[in-house]
């Protein structure tokens, strides 16, 4: 997306580049500068609004019947037509909750979704 730390990285190479004219003056950076400061500041505070701190919703596309969780802290699960949606503690760092779902999941299920939960970095 827009805000993925890669798509940040392109946009600021590209507006750089652009900016870049001869003679070179460092006044010309200062537009682009701004606008990947403001692009910046929005990722976080969307980040922030967005964010579920109270659980993690883990949503599964097509499950097949028998799938275990038992290492997992869930705190609710539901079946709706082709998909499961689990509500897991939020005591897990998210990236290892995602390394972790994916090695139990694998086979399980087409495919799942996962909350943002922006204060899981800070764990």
């Amino acid at each position: 997306g827009l805000f993925s730390t890669p798509a940040m990285v392109g946009l600021s190479g590209m507006l750089g580049m652009r900016a870049l004219k001869v003679p070179f003056s460092p006044k010309n950076l200062i537009n682009p500068s701004i606008i990947i400061a403001s692009l910046i500041i929005l990722r976080i505070i969307i980040g922030l609004m967005l964010s579920t701190p109270e659980y993690y919703e883990v949503t599964l596309l097509q499950p097949k019947e028998n799938i275990n969780l038992e290492s997992f802290k869930v705190l609710s699960s539901e079946r709706l037509d082709d998909k499961m949606i689990i509500r897991l503690s939020p005591d897990y760092n998210e990236i290892k909750l995602i390394n972790g779902l994916t090695t139990t999941l694998n086979g399980k299920c087409k495919g799942f979704f996962i909350t943002w939960n922006f204060y899981s970095f800070f764990r």
